[in-house]
């Protein structure tokens, strides 16, 4: 009889990610992915030409409204390509952390039955809006191009190389504030209510429907810690328009806040993991 044993025990420390354990789940991720595709556009009668139908509409309507008759300032810029850059990063950061936010509430039959990484949930969310991204890029794209042939639109080959980059801060911003309300969700059931209420809020303090350059230069380097989203949007923004209001202090900080929600979201999260089926 072999002397080998296996012993089991409860992980320990605030930081336990067994990527081995990720990465042999990695097909139930893409299976994870995909259902969510399918789920969300089947029985309908557009389908994923929903996705651009959205971005489109808002950007229409604040064209008209905000710049033409509110006479918003977009600091000079086109406002099609001003409005649709900041919808398309809006649009992505706002679902993704509402779905998050939910991933307790809405997968406790599933958690409560079999194992798998729970962390799975959130980001099959991430990934699947993200296909939505990346079909909202080809209206902005043409958009571009029609605005740079015309010489009111001035992109270059490495402002456009940052949308990718900014895609990827994007998903860092949505899936670590997402994962830090589904946190506390998985306790505290009525903020699964409240995250709505808390993603209109954040709209107001996020240049989408203003330009960053209405906010005074000394207070932009706060607003770029404190709300890593706002300096994304200018990403976004640069990456079409070719200019941005935000300094490159503003972009570092930027960076390391994102990085910080993420890591945080993600270490709060796989604490809460732990005892989720004991309180959902």
């Amino acid at each position: 009889m072999s002397g080998r044993e296996t012993i089991i025990r409860p992980s320990t420390g605030w930081l336990r990610f067994d990527l081995d354990l990720l990465w042999r789940y990695r097909d139930l991720l893409w299976s994870l992915v995909f259902r969510d595709i399918a789920v969300r556009y089947r029985q309908t009668v557009l389908g994923p030409i929903w996705l651009v139908a959205q971005p489109l509409a808002m950007t229409g309507v604040l064209t008209t409204v905000a710049s033409g008759m509110a006479g918003i300032s977009t600091n000079g810029e086109r406002p099609e390509l001003f409005y649709m850059a900041g919808m398309v990063a809006w649009t992505y950061f706002s679902s993704v952390v509402y779905a998050v936010a939910q991933v307790f509430t809405v997968n406790e039959y599933l958690f409560s039955k079999v194992y798998f990484p729970r962390i799975f949930m959130p980001m099959s969310t991430a990934t699947s809006y993200g296909f939505g991204v990346l079909i909202q890029l080809v209206p902005l794209l043409l958009m571009t191009l029609v605005f740079t042939l015309s010489g009111s639109a001035h992109p270059t080959l490495a402002s456009l190389m940052t949308l990718p980059l900014a895609l990827i801060q994007l998903v860092m911003i949505a899936l670590g504030a997402g994962l830090l309300i589904a946190s506390t969700t998985a306790k505290y059931r009525d903020l699964v209510n409240a995250a709505p209420f808390g993603v209109q809020l954040w709209l107001f303090v996020t240049p989408v429907v203003y330009s960053l350059s209405v906010v005074p230069a000394e207070f932009r380097p706060l607003m770029a810690f404190i709300n890593p989203l706002a300096i994304n949007v200018e990403l976004w923004r640069y990456g079409v328009l070719g200019s941005m209001a935000a300094s490159p202090l503003d972009l570092l900080l930027s960076v390391i806040s994102s990085t910080l929600l993420f890591v945080l979201g993600a270490v709060v999260f796989q604490r809460v993991e732990r005892t989720a089926a004991d309180t959902i």
